[in-house]
């Protein structure tokens, strides 16, 4: 069990965007547990879970891609996410149209 984790690396970055890293996270690493999933709407296959780190140590290897490029690598993804979110939320719209045109026949 891995998880993606999104940390902040150089806090002396001009910008926010420029000192964010990306890890990824054995469920077993020291120091690191999840609590419970938290209740949320839509997208529930894709569990959102509290993470806690008390003393976790991660090793470089855990680095995904470039040092301080992580939230560039998670904006690269977001035009294709938005897509997808359109797309169900105009799904989902369709089903409700036709389930009350059945319900008021």
């Amino acid at each position: 069990d891995m998880v993606i984790v999104v940390a902040k690396t150089d806090l002396e970055a001009k910008r926010a965007a420029h000192g964010i890293s990306l890890f990824m996270v054995d469920a077993g690493t020291a120091g690191f547990s999840k609590g419970k999933n938290l209740q949320k709407l839509g997208m529930k296959a894709q569990d959102t879970s509290e993470l806690f780190f008390e003393d976790c140590r991660v090793p470089a290897s855990a680095l995904l891609g470039e040092e301080n490029k992580g939230f560039y690598y998670l904006m690269n993804e977001l035009p294709q996410e938005r897509l997808l979110i359109g797309g169900m939320a105009v799904a989902k719209a369709e089903a409700c149209y036709e389930w009350t045109r059945t319900y008021i026949k």
